[in-house]
């Protein structure tokens, strides 16, 4: 009782042909070779299942970023081949500039002597009547700048974009010939079950992340959104009709929602730790001051035909903070960072 576990010492009898092709593995020392043998088959299984899903995922996400940068080279060429057009616009822009006084605003185009060229040949500029002669001569030279603009900045991207491709293909025609092999050893890691608090309803607010998770000192829970998504998510997913909402007043920022018992009111210390929080997570957050709405989660409604997170809310009340670092130094100490 109470000691470590030894096997009793025996003497390994001979095996037969029978039993080498059962135990192909070297586990003669095991005081259990039948198990040892059942759980070094299945580690092999699993690790091979696990590279075959991992070369899966790797191939979708090769062919998906094939097709996104075939695309992108495609749109380099196509922007390359417009500013192509305006090659020749400085010429213009100095036959127009030296021309200047014989044009009047309203012509549609002009003659000109060409000399730039040796034989000076007459040349017919296209003019743009709205403009006036200085106007006509800014706009060719504006084009011309975006020629070269274009030459300096799309060609080493074309060229960068093409040997990525190039990676990327060969990567592959691996995958496909089964030559391919994951950049790292694969393993498996177990699943761990999430701490038990004993009550249900813990558990299910725990499996609802990830948002930003805090304490307030009154220690009501406060979620804050990442995105507009996650704004979505927790407003009208996660959030019951009697729960606080708040957001920074007339600005961009997260939404922010205290976890209430039915029919109870805020603290005013959660009030005010939320608004923080709201006005530290918003456009605000620079002027470190501002005014912060809140209302029942109840008096929130999606606003139809808008993007994630866009809401209509009524019966709301304003309250003015400010970012003090004590509050959010407390804040941030009971914070649960999923």
């Amino acid at each position: 009782m109470g000691q470590l576990y030894l096997p009793p010492t025996r003497q390994q009898r001979e095996r037969g042909a029978a039993d080498q092709s059962r135990f192909s593995q070297n586990i003669s020392e095991s005081p259990f070779p039948l198990s040892a043998a059942v759980e070094a088959h299945y580690f092999t299984a699993e690790a091979t299942s696990v590279v075959e899903t991992v070369r899966n995922t790797r191939a979708g996400i090769l062919r998906k970023s094939i097709k996104k940068l075939r695309r992108r080279i495609e749109a380099w060429h196509e922007d390359l081949a417009k500013a192509e057009k305006y090659k020749n616009y400085d010429r213009y822009g100095e036959l127009i500039k030296a021309n200047l006084g014989t044009i009047r605003k309203g012509q549609t185009g002009v003659t000109v002597v060409d000399y730039f060229d040796e034989e000076l040949p007459n040349l017919t500029i296209p003019l743009d009547q709205a403009k006036t002669p200085q106007g006509n001569m800014d706009d060719y030279f504006r084009k011309h700048r975006k020629h070269l603009v274009a030459e300096r900045e799309l060609r080493p991207r074309i060229a960068e974009g093409q040997k990525e491709l190039e990676t990327l293909r060969q990567e592959m025609t691996a995958i496909e010939e089964g030559t391919w092999q994951p950049p790292g050893k694969p393993h498996l890691t177990p699943v761990r079950p999430l701490p038990r608090t004993g009550k249900r309803k813990d558990l299910q607010e725990q499996r609802q992340g990830p948002f930003r998770r805090f304490t307030s000192s009154d220690g009501l829970a406060i979620y804050v959104g990442r995105n507009a998504r996650e704004n979505d998510e927790l407003t009208f997913g996660l959030a019951k009709s009697d729960d606080l909402w708040l957001h920074a007043r007339g600005t961009p920022g997260s939404h922010v929602v205290v976890r209430l018992e039915k029919g109870s009111d805020p603290p005013p210390e959660t009030i005010r730790d939320a608004a923080t929080l709201a006005l530290l997570y918003s456009d605000l957050k620079k002027s470190g001051k501002g005014d912060v709405i809140y209302t029942r989660r109840k008096w929130v409604k999606k606003a139809k035909g808008q993007a994630p997170g866009a809401v209509i809310v009524t019966q709301e009340k304003s309250l003015h903070v400010s970012l003090e670092k004590k509050r959010l130094d407390a804040l941030k100490a009971r914070s649960a960072h999923e």
